[in-house]
């Protein structure tokens, strides 16, 4: 099993114009050094939220979302 350390952030300025606002995640592979920034969720221009964390491999899901559920109580 791979260990890794989760960043979650905010990104108001959105790549896409009908993102109203994002949230990512900054994903380092511990044994690998490997790094990537994903978008976890985001809320288009009509209010509806878009969850994109089933789209992340099996192994990282529990991870980002125990991130998130930390970096929201801090």
């Amino acid at each position: 099993m791979q260990d890794y350390d989760v960043t979650v952030y905010d990104r108001k300025d959105s790549l896409l114009n009908h993102r109203l606002e994002e949230i990512w995640a900054k994903i380092l592979n511990l044994s690998t050094g490997e790094s990537m920034d994903v978008c976890i969720w985001w809320k288009d221009d009509k209010g509806r939220i878009h969850d994109e964390s089933p789209k992340l491999p099996v192994e990282l899901r529990d991870v980002v979302d125990n991130a998130w559920i930390e970096s929201y109580y801090k």
